[in-house]
């Protein structure tokens, strides 16, 4: 969807993805990260200029950009979150 949308280099939208493993790039002069997501067979890269990074962002942690992207070159995030893994499991009660 994203690929065809019509308004997204001028309305903010949000991708989530999985951060793929070797891509993340760190400037932290200029304060820009640049990584690549993936969902499926689909790949997208990133350049993040929002500053703060969370703590559990790494390789495959799944996060939201939230930016614009003009359909070609890298989505362009100014917010970046990182869903946190569950920490809950399912327990049986014992008896």
């Amino acid at each position: 969807e994203l690929q065809h949308c019509s308004t997204c280099a001028t309305q903010s939208v949000r991708v989530a993805g999985i951060v793929q493993a070797g891509s993340i790039q760190r400037n932290d002069q200029k304060n820009i990260m640049n990584f690549v997501i993936t969902e499926g067979n689909l790949s997208l890269p990133v350049t993040y200029t929002g500053g703060v990074v969370p703590d559990i962002f790494r390789a495959g942690i799944q996060v939201v950009v939230e930016g614009h992207y003009t359909g070609s070159g890298p989505f362009q995030a100014s917010t970046l979150l990182a869903k946190c893994p569950s920490k809950f499991t399912a327990a049986t009660p014992t008896p």
